[in-house]
């Protein structure tokens, strides 16, 4: 996460946005965001019923961490509110770049995110529920021109079966780091295996290429959130059958969530808090549930949207990342060690020592 990023008019698109009245500074408040295009309209749906002037900016998620971190420490284009991904507070707060509510709260909670098994109704009849029913699944699926899985070349993707052997991320507070014991060396090597029922392991851009061969009927199961959904249901092998698209919990999964954040660099903290108020508010997130299938963070908000209920089923055996600072950081290393293993350049156990000699060094950011 520490790697220099282009200048914004290069890292961001914007998406501005105007509303019927200015804003109490008597410009357009700044909010940056990480929605995907489907979340946006709908964001932009909330906006237009704001009291204030908003210009949103959409930040690509992956640059998303960096180009805020440095907007607000160079005080150049500095955003009013941000949509952070829960993960990183901490460490935008021990770097002082966040402004705290009288309060005393950092950010302000709207959706929850993880993982779920999705599957195609028509390959997968029953979902499993343990990794070996999975293996098993993956197994029977896999036949000539169409696979079982396919393995994502990224440690968070790997997090569940990780857990699944015993498994876990570091805990900084305790100086806890078992990722190079039996368990994680164990959980590495499995996940490994499951290539036998998968397209070859590539690291750019496997993403998409999961998107679009599962879309296409080409995979019979993937891992992926509830931001990917609404996309899914517009693929060949879902658009005229939404049912055969299954959602299903599996046995762990990495736990996290959005939020919105106001900088220390906010030229009207009040209104930037308004604006963040209003886009967690309840209403806001039952909005965003049912258009875009994004889970509340609020679990008393009632939506009707079927993928909401199936991830909130899903979410009950999530299991969250500790909060420290040092959690930004940590999969800086993690994934490509994951992506060497896949790849054949690494063994599970030489990988994964290499991890904990990382993150033993690993402090807070400066």
């Amino acid at each position: 996460m520490r790697v220099m990023l282009p200048t914004l008019a290069y890292t961001i698109a914007l998406s501005q946005f105007s509303c019927a009245r200015p804003a109490p500074s008597g410009r357009p408040l700044l909010l940056w965001h990480t929605f995907n295009s489907d979340e946006t309209e709908t964001v932009n749906a909330i906006l237009a019923r704001a009291p204030a002037r908003v210009q949103a900016v959409v930040v690509p998620f992956p640059r998303a961490f960096n180009t805020f971190r440095e907007a607000v420490g160079s005080g150049v284009g500095c955003p009013d509110v941000f949509r952070a991904e829960e993960a990183w507070v901490p460490a935008l707060a021990a770097e002082g770049l966040l402004d705290r509510r009288a309060d005393g709260r950092l950010a302000l909670p709207h959706s929850i995110d993880g993982l779920a098994l999705l599957y195609n109704r028509d390959l997968v009849p029953v979902p499993p529920q343990t990794v070996d029913q999975l293996v098993e699944a993956a197994s029977a699926a896999h036949r000539e021109g169409r696979f079982g899985f396919f393995v994502r070349a990224d440690a968070y993707w790997f997090l569940p079966f990780l857990y699944a052997y015993g498994g876990d991320l570091p805990d900084f507070d305790r100086h806890e780091v078992t990722i190079d014991e039996p368990p994680a060396v164990r959980a590495l090597t499995m996940y490994r295996s499951l290539l036998r029922s998968a397209p070859a392991p590539a690291t750019a851009n496997d993403y998409e290429e999961q998107e679009r061969r599962f879309g296409a009927g080409q995979i019979a199961m993937i891992l992926n959130g509830p931001w990917a959904v609404s996309e899914l249901l517009r693929r060949p092998a879902f658009a005229e059958k939404p049912d055969r698209l299954g959602i299903a919990p599996l046995w762990a999964t990495p736990l996290s969530g959005h939020v919105y954040v106001v900088p220390r660099c906010a030229t009207d903290k009040a209104a930037a808090w308004a604006l963040a108020e209003r886009l967690a508010a309840p209403e806001a997130q039952a909005e965003l549930g049912e258009r875009n299938g994004l889970v509340p963070a609020n679990p008393k908000v009632a939506v009707q949207n079927p993928v909401v209920a199936a991830f909130r089923a899903a979410f009950r055996h999530g299991r969250q990342r500790p909060a420290h600072p040092a959690m930004v950081l940590v999969f800086d290393d993690f994934t490509p060690a994951v992506q060497a293993v896949l790849r054949g350049d690494a063994e599970p156990a030489e990988a994964l020592a290499g991890v904990a000699r990382a993150w033993r060094r690993l402090e807070a950011p400066r």
